[in-house]
């Protein structure tokens, strides 16, 4: 396992820039990101390393993709600070088996114009991908992949909702903004949620789930579903279709719900 290293006070494995690291990286080694070079072109990964940046802002300009990964493995990015214009993507993922971000923030550019932001990262019709976040600021991404897990992270919606296509969505210890989720299983723990949330699944499980934290929010939950522990502030709705819902250890305001085919359950 090798590791190269772009700028930074680190002498040895030295290398000239991005390119010439990506270039020789292997599945296993670790490419430190240390120096803060403009982002002019598109980079491409294709084996399965840690890039890990300085936290310094990258900039996405307009009509630029910043980086492509397509290849297998096990992938790694953290400390990434990317900014992203309108009309441009922060990163493709054409990746077969695990993506994990640690410690970084992808988000729209105070310039970029919301009714033309695309999605910061993209992943389409790949059931072979896993994705998991870790200590994250992420804003308007679309995944048709897998699974999806997100911890402790906020997922923002200032300028574009998200949209998730799964088979297995996990939040945990996170605050999720405006998305739209379709799943098989989602399961969702110590977490808040605001805005226009939608859920399709088959199950879905609310623990410790707070809706309406930090503005109007409307959720909308299709499927078997439980809640335990949560809490419905007076500024939300909850809307629930098809389904048998539990309620458990969860104060409820029935003027705040409205139900379709539901079968509700209070414990």
């Amino acid at each position: 396992m090798a590791t190269y290293n772009i700028g930074g006070i680190i002498p040895f494995n030295r290398v000239k820039d991005i390119d010439e690291a990506l270039l020789k990286a292997l599945s296993g080694d670790e490419v430190n990101w240390m120096r803060n070079n403009k982002w002019t072109h598109t980079l491409t990964i294709n084996h399965g390393i840690k890039l890990t940046g300085s936290s310094g802002r990258l900039k996405i300009k307009e009509h630029q993709v910043g980086l492509i990964c397509e290849g297998s493995g096990a992938l790694k990015l953290e400390n990434l600070n990317i900014e992203v214009d309108s009309l441009a993507n922060a990163i493709l993922l054409n990746w077969e088996g695990q993506v994990d971000f640690i410690n970084c923030s992808i988000v729209y550019s105070k310039k970029a114009k919301a009714d033309k932001c695309y999605p910061t990262i993209i992943a389409e019709n790949n059931k072979n991908l896993r994705v998991t976040f870790t200590d994250c600021t992420i804003e308007g991404i679309d995944l048709d992949v897998n699974q999806v897990d997100l911890k402790m992270s906020h997922l923002s919606a200032s300028k574009r909702k998200s949209v998730f296509n799964t088979t297995y969505f996990s939040i945990a210890a996170s605050n999720l903004e405006s998305s739209t989720i379709s799943s098989t299983e989602i399961s969702l723990s110590n977490i808040s949620l605001d805005g226009a949330i939608s859920l399709i699944s088959e199950t879905s499980s609310f623990e410790s789930v707070t809706v309406g934290q930090f503005e109007n929010t409307s959720l909308t939950v299709s499927g078997d579903s439980s809640f335990t522990d949560c809490q419905l502030s007076p500024i939300s709705s909850l809307g629930l279709s098809r389904g048998v819902v539990d309620f458990k250890d969860t104060v409820l305001d029935s003027s705040l719900i409205s139900t379709d085919e539901v079968d509700i359950r209070i414990h």
